[in-house]
């Protein structure tokens, strides 16, 4: 017997998480590598010398950077994210109004076209039930 495997429903949002989660996998890997590397050759020991304003103002400059990088790719993943909910919800949006519409014109034809069809039979309507009433009355008295 062979088993039937339904098809894998793509979805934008589970493939961000899978490759979010590589992402910083391999991120925080790299990371510790390169600490373990400098505490290797380095050391623990601070580095000799002063600071100047040229290396404060280069590490907050590099720091702001990192930061602007970082929202961008949030803001990013958030416009992906709300594109996705607001296609779904247009999507159900459209279905809902289509029924509605649906049912209005349904119903709309069809009293159309009962008013019509009851319009062309009434006569015939009225006549058969004069008949059948004279009919229930002679099978009464005889």
């Amino acid at each position: 017997m062979k088993l039937k495997i339904p098809p894998r429903r793509w979805s934008l949002q589970g493939d961000i998480a899978r490759w979010g989660n590589r992402l910083s996998i391999v991120l925080n890997l790299s990371m510790m590598g390169a600490g373990a590397y400098f505490i290797a050759t380095r050391g623990l020991e601070t580095p000799s010398g002063s600071w100047t304003y040229a290396d404060l103002v280069s590490i907050l400059l590099t720091a702001v950077g990192v930061l602007l990088a970082i929202v961008a790719l949030f803001v990013a993943v958030l416009a992906i994210w709300g594109y996705t909910a607001i296609r779904e919800a247009a999507a159900d949006a459209a279905t809902k109004v289509a029924s509605v519409v649906a049912e209005r014109v349904a119903r709309d034809t069809a009293s159309t076209v009962a008013s019509r069809v009851g319009a062309s039979t009434s006569e015939t309507v009225d006549t058969s039930e004069a008949d059948l009433e004279t009919e229930l009355m002679g099978k009464k008295d005889g």
